[in-house]
């Protein structure tokens, strides 16, 4: 009979916390990629993760995935501080603390509640690891910047340069990214890609329930675009941009507005442009089924922000086989066009309604295989959580757990 192995020689796993200000469904990219981020290390052999984040509103959809979650896996806190640590905070402190975390992964930057966790990480010794979600880009810091210097000046700042590492989710990112050092002391900084979740539906199944939900024709050429209707989004450009191209596509602008004036506004670009009203759907937000139905339904899908660190609808459009449609300034647009996912035109309405010509005439059933490999082969959610839990290991001191 073989010995059992003795308890000093089992190697215990490697506890991760993952935190976030906020997790609702309006949030959009940001709780998006936390919770996959979350759920790709958790599939990991090995690794036990926690996540915390305040509680969302019991009628948010989010509600509903986190209570599907395993068990143990999602730690609801009190919100966040606005002057003083909050729930969120007070609730890591405490398991700092108590040395039952190992490497610590904050989501997002300006949170009140972060200031006192940087400290306490240091003086326990345990690795931070920062994923800003675009937040240090140069153009996200210069908006509201003299909030966002407070928050640098309070702590942020050092703890930024004393971390173990910054991952962002692009090479786009990464170079356009300010990254502070503190004397000769620079953090690690690496690129792993956001995980994108690759439905099990047909794609032929989705792009008829994506019709019926929209309310378009199965003839009807269609342009989506999913997301936030914030001026950051350039959909002045969108709209002026489909209203130039010749097979007359419907425009769903599927997503809400801070605001109902929001809407208005786009609206009243649309008539100025001479989209006619029945060519623009605004159907608010979906989710779960619904959102994979509106990204199935389109010809392209697009995307022409001023940024964006990722991009997350353009490889969810691949993913159920639909072409994305980028402008060149966006992160993923050069691996785009590489890897056949869809095509990038200029940002100008001539040039992105070309764009989007070329999207709709390649839009049969034939390329939609190919899109879909591209998003398994790079961002399936076994290969970006292997790579996150390969750099937690590298940062992580040697020797027992504190």
């Amino acid at each position: 009979m073989s010995e059992l192995p003795d308890a000093a020689s089992v190697q215990s796993p490697l506890r991760v916390a993952h935190a976030i200000e906020g997790v609702t469904s309006q949030a959009g990219g940001p709780t998006t990629a936390f919770l996959s981020l979350v759920e790709a290390v958790g599939s990991r052999p090995g690794v036990e993760v926690r996540a915390f984040a305040p509680a969302p509103p019991a009628d948010d959809p989010i509600r509903t995935r986190l209570d599907a979650a395993p068990e143990g896996r999602f730690h609801l806190t009190p919100p966040a501080g606005r002057l003083v640590v909050g729930g969120l905070g007070r609730r890591i402190h405490r398991e700092l603390r108590a040395g039952s975390i190992d490497v610590l992964h904050l989501h997002g930057l300006w949170c009140r509640d972060y200031l006192p966790l940087v400290r306490r990480a240091e003086r326990c010794g345990v690795p931070l690891v920062f994923h800003p979600h675009g937040m240090l880009i140069k153009a996200a810091l210069e908006r509201s910047a003299g909030k966002k210097k407070a928050f640098l000046r309070l702590g942020l700042e050092r703890g930024l340069a004393r971390s173990s590492l910054i991952v962002c989710a692009t090479d786009d990112e990464l170079a356009t990214s300010w990254v502070p050092s503190e004397g000769d002391r620079r953090p690690q900084t690496t690129v792993i890609p956001l995980p994108v979740e690759v439905p099990s539906d047909d794609p032929e199944a989705l792009r008829s329930a994506g019709r019926r939900l929209l309310g378009v024709d199965e003839g009807t050429p269609l342009v989506v675009f999913l997301g936030r209707l914030h001026e950051v989004k350039r959909l002045d450009l969108l709209v002026d941009a489909v209203a130039r191209v010749p097979d007359r596509p419907t425009l769903a602008l599927v997503g809400e507005g801070e605001t109902p004036e929001d809407a208005e506004r786009v609206r009243d670009r649309a008539r100025t442009a001479g989209l006619e009203e029945d060519r623009l759907k605004m159907p608010g937000w979906v989710n779960g089924p619904d959102k994979w139905a509106a990204l199935g339904a389109a010809d392209a899908v697009v995307l022409c922000s001023v940024h964006e660190n990722f991009g997350y609808t353009i490889p969810e459009a691949a993913a159920v086989g639909v072409a994305g449609v980028m402008t060149p300034n966006l992160s993923l647009a050069e691996e785009l066009a590489r890897e056949g996912g869809g095509f990038v035109g200029d940002a100008t309405p001539e040039g992105l309604a070309r764009a989007l010509e070329r999207a709709i005439a390649a839009s049969g059933p034939e390329a939609r295989p190919a899109r879909r490999d591209w998003v398994v082969r790079r961002y399936s959610s076994d290969a970006v959580g292997s790579r996150l839990v390969e750099a937690y290991r590298a940062c992580r001191p040697s020797g027992p757990s504190p």
